[in-house]
């Protein structure tokens, strides 16, 4: 391979190939086209297009076995590993593969890095990579490969190395308390912030923003407020700074974002709105409270938006968690949604700073609804391409691309090239927008174990029914050893496998999780795997599916006790948005309402009367079985004698001769009065008649049968009396 130190920022022309000092070929590929054995006497070099005279140091293969082969170089860097000069020939000898060795299986334990050919050279080195961390319950797991120096075309399969790390994950702008892990802790213990090369770097208290706690008995806490991005990183208590690999036993502190994430609805021009961390905190939640254009909404004990947000540039919503309502999220805005792309207004933060060097100032950002992977097969490669349903995207987007479901944060390219076919999975995503995920596909479709999902997020009523479903492939001449659901409560703890539960599966059609009469605690996020015969299931980086089971709960807004000509809004609340098509149905002293046409999950009583007051409840007309609580609504009546006193002060004010001419036009209209009570009369009192005014006729009762008609015309008519 025709290779530089560094990706070149020009784009190569073309790659020209040279053997025994002359031109061979040329071609955009910087692969030679063949396959070469051992042939001392033949020497290859190769130069980019403009610039020949810039050739690579020629080299030859000399030798070439099961477990070792052998290079030759005229000069240059390669040969500077073995002696002093780049200027001189060397040859050096290279294995065939490389693997790391683990000893002993548990902790402490020893990486070696093992080669097939023993490497004669005294000068030879390892690269060790670390290549990726995930917390796994209070340990946390990390991944290690090595290669030879310089020669890191040849890379070992990964390991896995668990330590006994505690992670913390604190809210920004919080405070946080984090523990000592020396085994023997005492007062003479000092804490230090641990790089993962093993250096370390003592800490010291900062004024009231970083103290110690040194009294026996505390457990030697170190306490930092006012939490900064600054401050996430790997902290350990010790007496010295003898012990190596600090880090595998002190604590990851992690500092949270607040923010509102906006994420495509597969209802129509819709999105959904969700409060999320940049990772899960350790402190569970107490509520979700959410804000729209800076006034209290509601809380809830689930992080999704209770309702479908269509485009509304007025309208800013925030969240905050509940205690910490000082730290709400930035506020943002939906400016527009369509089928293919939506644009979300922040008002500030992170996902500015996508866009400019400034998170402090707000920015405006276009998303698609839909990501998928290009394929494109040539002759020599594959080309990979992160295509989204929306060309308004920003032209300077990053991607993130996933390989065996394990992010790859060397790469955010919208192409990559592959320059051979192999069964490793691959997906991606936009980065800032990772909520939104391509499906899963092989270059070598033949050999494919991926897993994608009908829907990654489910909104189910509390009591009804729900089908996960997932479609998956794999090789034609070889059958899974098995294939199972797993649940996740929370996202910093290991997957459950769910066991005696429902599901339909005959390796030809997608396989589906049932469960019924779905309760809360079923919320959860469930991942199907499958198990490879004679593998290990592996770590995954990417969510399943998220199930929020929510009930009914009728809300008041701004109050559940209002005065007589006021304006409330009932709600027919969920813990996630239900998809547009729902109908909810209302009821008053458990009897259904009409709604207006432009009510169905709000019902406004605007103003609201005292005829509104009584007992109201919610239900979804899918579901007649699954309805709300009972919730009361208390409407204080404006008094009559209250209107009375008010008169009375007025008479008071005026002078005598005029008290004294009222009083006897009163007291003739009295008479009038008396004389027309004798004689029967039809009455033309709005309240006697039992005449609703129009609000209220809008909510006038349903009544199934002629006999229920009747019994509510005789309520009605005693409660008129």
């Amino acid at each position: 391979m025709c290779s530089t130190s560094c990706p070149l920022t020009e784009t190569p022309a073309a790659y020209i190939w040279y053997k025994n000092g002359e031109f061979l070929y040329e071609d955009w590929s910087p692969w030679y086209q063949q396959l070469v054995s051992s042939e001392e006497a033949v020497r290859y070099s190769c130069a980019i297009k403009g610039y020949e005279d810039l050739r690579a140091p020629e080299v030859s293969v000399d030798s070439v076995t099961s477990t070792c082969f052998t290079v030759t170089y005229a000069k240059g860097r390669m040969c500077s590993y073995k002696q002093t000069s780049e200027d001189g020939s060397c040859s050096i000898t290279y294995p065939t593969e490389v693997y790391v060795q683990k000893t002993p299986a548990e902790s402490p334990v020893t990486l070696t890095c093992r080669t097939s050919c023993p490497l004669t050279d005294s000068q030879a080195a390892d690269r060790w990579y670390r290549t990726q961390q995930f917390p796994v319950s209070s340990s946390f797991v990390e991944s290690f490969s090595c290669a030879v120096k310089d020669h890191d075309g040849l890379l070992s399969a990964e390991v896995c190395v668990q330590g006994q790390t505690n992670i913390i994950c604190a809210l920004k702008g919080s405070s946080v308390d984090l523990p000592c892990s020396a085994e023997h802790p005492t007062s003479m213990v000092k804490w230090y912030t641990v790089h993962q090369n093993d250096s370390s770097h003592e800490l010291s208290p900062k004024g009231n923003r970083v103290t110690y706690n040194m009294i026996e008995g505390s457990n030697y806490t170190l306490t930092i407020n006012d939490l900064r991005e600054s401050d996430a990183n790997f902290y350990c208590c010790r007496e010295n700074t003898d012990q190596p690999q600090l880090w595998r036993n002190g604590t990851k502190l992690h500092v949270a974002d607040l923010q509102v994430k906006v994420i495509p609805a597969t209802e129509g021009q819709t999105v959904t709105l969700m409060c999320s961390t940049s990772c899960p905190l350790t402190e569970t939640p107490a509520a979700y409270i959410w804000y729209k254009n800076g006034e209290f909404l509601y809380q809830d004990w689930s992080p999704w938006y209770q309702q479908l947000v269509s485009s509304e540039e007025a309208v800013r919503y925030s969240c905050a968690i509940k205690g910490y309502e000082d730290l709400r999220a930035p506020e943002v805005s939906v400016d527009s949604v369509t089928s293919t792309c939506f644009t979300v207004t922040y008002a500030k933060g992170k996902m500015c700073s996508y866009k400019q060097t400034s998170e402090d100032e707000p920015c405006s950002i276009t998303y698609p609804t839909e990501v998928h992977v290009q394929k494109t097969k040539l002759k020599s490669h594959t080309i990979l391409t992160c295509n989204t349903s929306c060309p308004m995207a920003d032209p300077h987007t990053a991607y993130r691309w996933y390989w065996n479901r394990v992010l790859n944060s060397h790469c955010e390219n919208q192409d990559i090239t592959l320059f051979r076919s192999n069964s490793e999975i691959y997906s991606c995503a936009v980065k800032g927008h990772e909520d939104l995920h391509s499906g899963e596909d092989c270059v070598d479709d033949e050999n494919c174990w991926s897993v994608n999902y009908v829907n990654r997020r489910i909104c189910a009523l509390q009591g009804s029914s729900v089908d996960i479903t997932s479609e998956y492939s794999y090789p034609k001449n070889q059958l899974p050893q098995s294939t199972s659901w797993y649940i996740k409560k929370r996202s910093n703890e290991d997957a459950d496998e769910l066991i005696d539960v429902k599901y339909y599966d005959n390796l030809k059609i997608p396989h589906i999780l049932s469960i019924n009469n779905l309760k809360k605690n079923d919320s959860a996020e469930y991942t199907f795997r499958l198990q490879q015969i004679n593998q290990q299931l592996e770590q995954s980086e990417l969510a399943g599916v998220t199930l929020v089971v929510t009930g009914l709960e009728v809300m008041f807004t701004p109050a559940a006790v209002m005065t007589e000509f006021q304006r409330v809004t009932l709600t027919c609340s969920t813990s996630c948005p239900l998809t547009d098509d729902i109908k909810f149905i209302w009821y008053l002293n458990g009897r259904p309402l009409t709604l207006p046409e432009n009510q169905n999950k709000h019902l406004v009583l605007d103003p609201v009367r005292c005829h509104h007051a009584g007992n109201y409840s919610c239900a979804v007309e899918t579901h007649n079985n699954i309805s709300s609580p009972i919730e009361t609504l208390t409407v204080n009546v404006v008094k009559e004698i209250g209107k009375l006193n008010a008169v009375k002060l007025v008479l008071l004010s005026v002078t005598p001769l005029a008290v004294f001419l009222l009083y006897l036009i009163m007291r003739r209209i009295k008479s009038s009065k008396k004389k027309t009570l004798t004689s029967a009369a039809e009455p033309s009192d709005k309240t006697s008649t039992g005449q609703m005014d129009p609000l209220y006729d809008s909510l006038a009762l349903v009544d199934m049968n002629p006999a229920a008609q009747t019994e509510a015309a005789a309520a009605q008519q005693e409660d008129t009396v």
